[in-house]
C-alpha cells in the first residue's frame, strides 16, 4: 500500500478523488492544494459551504501520504470534534476502504478508527480533542517531522492555545489549517487574514454549486432555495439601484439581476466574510 500511495504524493486531490472517494467542488480543490502547497492555511466560510468536509479530506490525504505523521483535530467544542470533524473523517475513511477493496485491495488503507483517534502506528496517527481539554504544556507532546494541526471554528480559540499550537510548528514539513466562520474581528483567526504568512481562502455561500445550478450538485451543501429565503429578509440584506452599487466599500452583490447591499448577518453567514 506504501508504494501504491507514492504515486499521489504531489497531487492530494488525485488521491482525494481516486483513492478516498469523494467529490468536492473547484473552490474545495483550490484549498485541498493550497493545503497540500503551503504550510499556513486560513479558511473562513459562509454557511454549509463544506469547510470541515475539505479539512477532513486534507487530513486524511497529509496522514496517509506523509508516513509517518501526525494530524492534530481541536476546536472549542467537544460537539465540534466529534459530531462534525470525526464523524466526517469516518465517513471519508469507511467509503475508501469500501473503494480500495473494489479495486481489489484487501488491507485498504490501513488503521484502526476510533472515536476520537485513527491510529496507524504508535508515531502515526490522527487525533481530534477539544482544545481546552489540553494544558498548553501538554501540547509539546506531539512534536513530529510531518504534522498538521486543523483548527476547526477557529474564531473560538483562545490565544493561549494558538500559542501552544505554534511551539508544534518546528518540524520540516508542519502545516497550520484554520477553518471557521468569521465571526468577530478580534483574535487568532481574524489575524490569520491580516498576516502574509498565510494562504488565504474564503468560501461564499453564493458560488456554491448547489446556488449556481439550481441542482443538488454536491450533497448537503447549502442550496439556492436557503439563499432566496434570506434575500427577502431586511435584516439580512437589501435591494439597491444599480447607481448606487459599491462593491469595494459595501460588498454589494449582484444575484438573479438584482443588487444587494449585505448586512453584517449576510456578510458573516452566507459571504465568509467579517463583519464591517
Amino acid at each position: 500500500m506504501h508504494d501504491y500511495l507514492a504515486r499521489y504524493h504531489n497531487d492530494w486531490n488525485l488521491f482525494a478523488k481516486e483513492i478516498l472517494n469523494v467529490t468536492i467542488d473547484h473552490e474545495q480543490q483550490a484549498i485541498l492544494s493550497g493545503i497540500q502547497n503551503n504550510r499556513y492555511i486560513t479558511v473562513s466560510s459562509g454557511h454549509a459551504r463544506g469547510k470541515d468536509y475539505i479539512g477532513a479530506v486534507g487530513s486524511l490525504c497529509f496522514l496517509y501520504l506523509n508516513r509517518p505523521s501526525k494530524v492534530i483535530l481541536t476546536a472549542p467544542t467537544s460537539r465540534q470534534i466529534k459530531s462534525i470533524m470525526m464523524a466526517e473523517i469516518s465517513t471519508i475513511w469507511t467509503r475508501a476502504n469500501d473503494r480500495l477493496r473494489e479495486l481489489g485491495i484487501s488491507a485498504g488503507l490501513g488503521g484502526r478508527l476510533l472515536t476520537q483517534r485513527l491510529s496507524i502506528a504508535p508515531n502515526h496517527f490522527l487525533e481530534g480533542f477539544k482544545a481546552s481539554d489540553k494544558r498548553a504544556e501538554a501540547w509539546t507532546g506531539y512534536h513530529s517531522d510531518h504534522i498538521l494541526v486543523v483548527v476547526s471554528e477557529a474564531s473560538g480559540i483562545e490565544d493561549e492555545t494558538f500559542a501552544a499550537i505554534d511551539g508544534l510548528l518546528t518540524g520540516t514539513d508542519a502545516k497550520l489549517l484554520l477553518i471557521g466562520n468569521p465571526v468577530r474581528n478580534t483574535g487568532g483567526f481574524y489575524q490569520s487574514f491580516q498576516s502574509p504568512l498565510y494562504k488565504k481562502f474564503v468560501l461564499n455561500s453564493l458560488t456554491a454549486p448547489n446556488v449556481i445550478s439550481g441542482e443538488p450538485v454536491i450533497p448537503g451543501q447549502v442550496n439556492r432555495r436557503w439563499i432566496e429565503d434570506r434575500l427577502l429578509m431586511p435584516s439580512w440584506c437589501k435591494p439597491i439601484k444599480d447607481s448606487d452599487v459599491d462593491v469595494a466599500r459595501y460588498d454589494d452583490f449582484e444575484f438573479n439581476g438584482q443588487w444587494y447591499r449585505p448586512s453584517d448577518v449576510f456578510r458573516v453567514k452566507v459571504m465568509g466574510l467579517f463583519p464591517s
